[in-house]
C-alpha cells in the first residue's frame, strides 16, 4: 500500500510539473486577449449584450483553437491586426482562421 501511495504522489508531482510548463494560454490570458482584439479599454463596455457576446466568442476561440502565447503576445504588442493570425497560421500550418474582428 505504501508503494502505491508513493507512486500516486510521484504521478501527481509529474503531472503538476507538466501542467506548469504548458504552452497554451489559460482563461485569464484569453480574457485579456479578447479585450485587446475587440479594442475594449474599459470593461464596463461589456455590459452591452453585443460586446459581451463578441467577448465570450473570442475567449472561447482562444481556449479551443488553441492559440499559443506567441499569438497573444503579438496582439498585445501590435494590436488586433491580421498579421498576428497569419504568423500563427504559418507556425502551426493550419488553414485560415476566422478573422476575430468580423
Amino acid at each position: 500500500m505504501k508503494a502505491s501511495l508513493a507512486a500516486g504522489v510521484a504521478l501527481c508531482a509529474a503531472l503538476s510539473f507538466v501542467a506548469c510548463s504548458r504552452e497554451l494560454p489559460g482563461p485569464v490570458e484569453c480574457q485579456r486577449f479578447a479585450l485587446r482584439v475587440l479594442g475594449v479599454r474599459n470593461e464596463r463596455v461589456l455590459a452591452s449584450p453585443r460586446v459581451e457576446a463578441a467577448f465570450e466568442e473570442q475567449v472561447t476561440k482562444c481556449l479551443t483553437t488553441p492559440y499559443d502565447r506567441q499569438l497573444l503576445r503579438c496582439v498585445e504588442e501590435r494590436g488586433p491586426s491580421g498579421s498576428c493570425l497569419i504568423e500563427f497560421e504559418r507556425r502551426h500550418g493550419e488553414q485560415r482562421l476566422p478573422d476575430p474582428l468580423k
